[in-house]
C-alpha cells in the first residue's frame, strides 16, 4: 500500500483544540494474500483496539481510496471494535478517481491535493519527507 504523497499527513485541530488526524491511504495493490494472512488479522484488530483505547476520538478521517473489493470484509471485521465517531471516520473508495477525488476536495484544497488523487497539485515530495498541511 502506498500512502498519499510517500505518507505525507494532513493534520487539523477538533473544536476543543486536541489534535486530530487525517489519512489518505491509497489501497492500491492490497493483496488478500500479503495484507489479510493469518498474522495481519491480530495486527489489526490489536491496532484498532489499541487506538480505541488510547486515542479515541483522535480520527477526524480515513480515506481508502483505490480500494479492491477485498479490502470490505477486513473493515467489517474491525468495525464492531470501533467507537461510532472512529466508524464515521472511515470512508472507502474504489477505483473512481472522479468519485474520491470530489469527495476528497470537499475536506482538502485542490491545490494541496496530488492530480492522481483528484486534486491539481502536480509538484512531488521526497519519499523521505512529511509534509504538513493546514486544512480549513
Amino acid at each position: 500500500m502506498d500512502f498519499i504523497e510517500e505518507n505525507a499527513a494532513q493534520l487539523t485541530y477538533n473544536l476543543t483544540g486536541d489534535s486530530t488526524s487525517m489519512l489518505i491511504a491509497d489501497l492500491n495493490g492490497f493483496s488478500l494474500t500479503k495484507h489479510s494472512c493469518i498474522g495481519c488479522i491480530p495486527f489489526y484488530l490489536n491496532f484498532v483496539r489499541h487506538h480505541e483505547l488510547h486515542y479515541p476520538y483522535s480520527l477526524y478521517k480515513l480515506y481508502g481510496i483505490n480500494a479492491p473489493a477485498v479490502v470490505l470484509p477486513i473493515i467489517r471485521l474491525v468495525t464492531p471494535l470501533m467507537t461510532e465517531s472512529t466508524r464515521d471516520a472511515f470512508h472507502i473508495f474504489g477505483y473512481d478517481r472522479e468519485e474520491f477525488g470530489k469527495r476528497l476536495c470537499e475536506t482538502i484544497a485542490p491545490e494541496n491535493l496530488p492530480f492522481r488523487y483528484g486534486g491539481t497539485k502536480t509538484a512531488k515530495l521526497g519519499k523521505d519527507k512529511m509534509k504538513l498541511l493546514a486544512v480549513n
